[in-house]
């Protein structure tokens, strides 16, 4: 399965570049190209091949390690991955786990991996992170922050995921532990941390996603108490009699649903991708209906709003967010 010198050399041939002078070449033309299809394929070979021991003294060399470390926080998902799978091939030896363990900002870089929406990317993390414990690094691994998103994990219905994550909590954390992250995690799926907020209602559990649906009536005086606010007082919005609603406006009417409702309280909006197939007019009343598919440090809402007398789509996206855990 792994290479020898030997069998390197006869492969080689005459005249031809050898290991390390190819890794090399790899590593520069990785720094240098300008090509995101480039990169990804060469940090997919530098991956594959720090599968091979024989490869480990010459990626180290190369400073390898550090390279697959900067590059999961690159916004390329693709690149994360490969760089996460690299970094999980090498960490079987001790001296690249000590490399990773010691470069400053390693273990929480990989970490941060956990909250990635690329699936595979997560597994190569739990994973990375179960190789990676030692003595000395257990309780930088262990915080309250993972182990609480190794309790989701363990519920998500994705058989791989699960049992990855029930693995760690299994073998690498004691029971206390686990019941104290549990209740921690089920605090919130409660919705107990929006009661001690506020009286708002609590979202309805479907057993696979949260979701919660929220009527407004938009009137005229809505629209022109934005447009001064704003200062948005493009003609489109007042040329008919029924003011049409700004895009603007009915996000905010969104924003006041994910931050007080679902996830609720203490939730920070990262990003968001939407669109607005249909007008909204003044004195339409809306529908926004928003759901949670799964628990986690940073996720996604999907919403939709719409008019409640025809059922037409008035916005619909997606929201990437973070929601702040209860610390008890």
């Amino acid at each position: 399965m792994y290479s020898s010198k030997e069998r390197l050399k006869k492969r080689t041939g005459k005249n031809k570049v050898d290991r390390p002078e190819f890794l090399k070449l790899l590593v520069q033309e990785y720094r240098t190209t300008k090509s995101s299809e480039a990169k990804r394929q060469v940090l997919a070979n530098l991956a594959n091949f720090a599968y091979d021991p024989i490869n480990y003294e010459w990626l180290r060399n190369l400073d390898v390690v550090q390279l697959f470390l900067e590059e999961l926080a690159s916004a390329d998902e693709k690149i994360v991955e490969f760089a996460i799978g690299g970094l999980c091939n090498l960490c079987l030896d001790f001296k690249n786990k000590d490399l990773i363990l010691g470069i400053p900002g390693g273990l929480s870089s990989v970490k941060n991996c956990l909250n990635s929406s690329n699936q595979e990317t997560v597994n190569t993390a739990v994973t990375l992170l179960m190789y990676l414990i030692t003595p000395k690094s257990k309780p930088a691994i262990k915080t309250e922050d993972t182990l609480e998103l190794m309790v989701a994990f363990s519920r998500n219905p994705n058989k791989r995921v699960s049992n990855l994550a029930r693995i760690f909590l299994e073998d690498y954390c004691d029971p206390c532990e686990v019941t104290a992250a549990e209740r921690r995690v089920d605090r919130l799926l409660q919705g107990q941390i929006q009661n001690e907020v506020s009286s708002i209602p609590l979202p309805e559990f479907s057993g696979s996603y949260y979701s919660v649906s929220v009527e407004r009536l938009v009137t005229r005086d809505d629209v022109e108490s934005f447009a001064k606010l704003s200062g948005d007082f493009n003609p489109i919005h007042f040329k008919d009699k029924k003011p049409i609603v700004h895009g603007a406006l009915l996000n905010s009417f969104l924003s006041g649903v994910i931050g007080t409702k679902l996830p609720g309280p203490g939730t920070i909006l990262s990003s968001q991708n939407f669109r607005y197939p249909n007008p909204c007019y003044a004195e339409d009343i809306i529908v926004i209906q928003v759901s949670v598919e799964r628990l986690r440090k940073i996720t996604t809402c999907e919403y939709r709003i719409s008019r409640k007398s025809d059922d037409a789509t008035l916005m619909e996206g997606s929201a990437k967010v973070i929601i702040r855990m209860p610390s008890g």
